[in-house]
């Protein structure tokens, strides 16, 4: 399916709607939260989205992200939906919960086509402790990454690590881990972030980041306090040392991708269902 520069931005403004309404119940209830990722990059230097980007990256410290989550499902309005591995058994993505938009579809690569909550979305993901050390921190994260994809597996998900020998890992791990109950995955994976959750840690990490370790690991202080930047015409709360915690992701991220590279990363189906 062709996803033209029109349907590009009509699904973008949908995922506007969406982020409005997580913006609301934020401020309802005192949550703090920050664009992070493609749409920190997007309100600093397009004052919006990338005119290529087709998602919405969010991220909150654990404590707020989950009392988010506790709060989400009583607030959020009919038409939209928290998906998180509570939420949705079929769910795997642990550290991230979406905000669906319900009566739409945003097909992926990784994802089962069959997954019941498949709307356009907002993905929040939480910021959680790791130690100072950075092998330590280093191996926290794999281990971490390593657990989610056979588990993604086993719910009939495809993740893609995206080197070779991290595609080897996973599947070994996954032949190794066959007769292992899915219930023990998930419950390693529900508790896993509470290692170094009391941890007075100068880093934190995007456990479920698809960077890697060393672009997902930020100095806390770049983002425990908040500015705002205009993001399509609405004032959005972002780090306010983003140019520093972008920077420590992007490099220099001023400069555009070259011409050819800018294109969307995510769907590889989009449908618009109720909203067509």
């Amino acid at each position: 399916m062709e996803i033209t520069p029109e349907k590009l931005r009509k699904l973008q403004l949908l995922e506007l709607e969406i982020l409005l309404e997580v913006k609301r119940i934020c401020e309802k209830h005192s949550i703090p939260f920050m664009l992070i990722g493609g749409t920190l990059i997007g309100a600093v230097r397009h004052s919006g989205f990338i005119p290529w980007d087709d998602d919405i990256d969010v991220g909150m410290l654990r404590e707020h992200f989950d009392k988010f989550c506790e709060i989400a499902p009583g607030e959020l309005s009919e038409k939209f939906f928290l998906q998180t591995p509570e939420t949705d058994n079929m769910y795997g993505s642990y550290c991230i919960a979406r905000v669906r938009l319900e009566g739409t579809r945003f097909v992926v690569k990784t994802l089962p086509k069959d997954l019941k909550h498949m709307g356009f979305c907002v993905d929040i993901f939480s910021f959680d402790n790791i130690p100072n050390s950075y092998l330590l921190g280093y191996l926290y994260w794999n281990v971490f990454n390593v657990i989610k994809r056979i588990y993604c597996i086993r719910l009939g998900h495809r993740p893609q690590p995206k080197n070779l020998i991290a595609r080897l890992i996973v599947y070994l791990g996954f032949v190794l881990c066959v007769l292992i109950p899915t219930k023990v995955f998930k419950n390693i994976l529900g508790s896993y972030h509470k290692k170094y959750e009391k941890l007075n840690s100068k880093y934190v990490v995007l456990l479920s980041g698809s960077w890697g370790f060393k672009k997902e690991r930020h100095l806390r202080e770049t983002i425990d306090k908040e500015a705002f930047l205009s993001f399509e015409n609405t004032l959005m709360p972002v780090p306010e040392k983003y140019d520093r915690f972008l920077r420590e992701q992007y490099g220099d991220y001023m400069i555009p991708p070259k011409e050819n590279l800018r294109k969307i990363r995510h769907a590889v189906e989009i449908d618009f269902g109720i909203y067509s």
